[in-house]
């Protein structure tokens, strides 16, 4: 499968937040994750730091 893992950069460090994420949408400040079986996220003042589509990992960090 081809499901995400999500970290959020804290103090310099990154920190596992969610596995298996299959959708990343943002709306306005807002990016809502979702994952494989349908339960989801809202995450505001956050912004999308880095995307590895190869290792299959998103980093947020807050803006």
């Amino acid at each position: 499968m081809c499901e995400s893992d999500v970290y959020v950069t804290e103090n310099g460090k990154e920190k596992k937040i969610m596995e298996d994420v299959s959708v990343v949408k943002v709306d306005g400040d807002k990016i809502i994750i979702q994952k494989m079986f349908g339960s989801s996220e809202i995450f505001d003042n956050y912004k999308i730091d880095t995307i590895n589509f190869l290792n299959h990992k998103l980093v947020l960090k807050p803006k």
